[in-house]
């Protein structure tokens, strides 16, 4: 939420304190969760390769240890990294891989930002009047309202607001 609010540095140092206590009590899941955070606020504060670098390797730890619904949240985090770097075919697979999770492993609760991020990917592969892109915007806003992801769903439609001007006012001014 820090991050979301633009609070990077707050959020940077909540994310220590998370890997300082998984290092104090011997919590690898803790010490992984607060790296990806640390790696996220990386992202955020535009240090986009690196926080590439890091998510995916805390990512790949994380997995390794079963690490299971949190796992699609810190995929989009390395879905945004990776776009911001550039990176956008990469970016499209990991989004494949959050909705692979959600789907097949029943790991839906990140389906709206899983949706936001790939109407940016691909406003940024292919411009906004891509079709794909309100078509992800439309599944990020379905599923904020299907989940009542309050937070989450207005970052959808101020997204919707500056992507495609027009396309559903009803939600975007809701």
């Amino acid at each position: 939420v820090r991050r979301m609010r633009g609070d990077v540095e707050e959020a940077a140092r909540e994310a220590d304190l998370v890997v300082d206590i998984g290092e104090r009590r011997g919590f690898a899941e803790w010490m992984l969760v607060g790296a990806m955070h640390q790696a996220a606020a990386l992202q955020a504060a535009g240090d986009h390769e690196r926080a590439c670098d890091e998510l995916a390797s805390s990512l790949r730890a994380f997995r390794s240890l079963g690490g299971g619904t949190g796992s699609t949240l810190f995929l989009v985090d390395l879905a945004d990294a990776q776009r911001d770097a550039g990176r956008t075919g990469e970016a499209m697979s990991t989004l494949d891989e959050a909705l692979r999770l959600a789907v097949d492993e029943g790991h839906g609760i990140h389906l709206v930002e899983t949706h936001r991020s790939r109407a940016q990917v691909l406003a940024a592969a292919h411009g906004s009047d891509h079709p794909g892109v309100a078509s992800a915007l439309d599944a990020a806003l379905d599923n904020a309202q299907q989940q009542v992801a309050v937070l989450w769903g207005l970052r959808a439609a101020q997204l919707t607001g500056r992507l495609v001007p027009g396309h559903r006012t009803q939600d975007v001014e809701d």
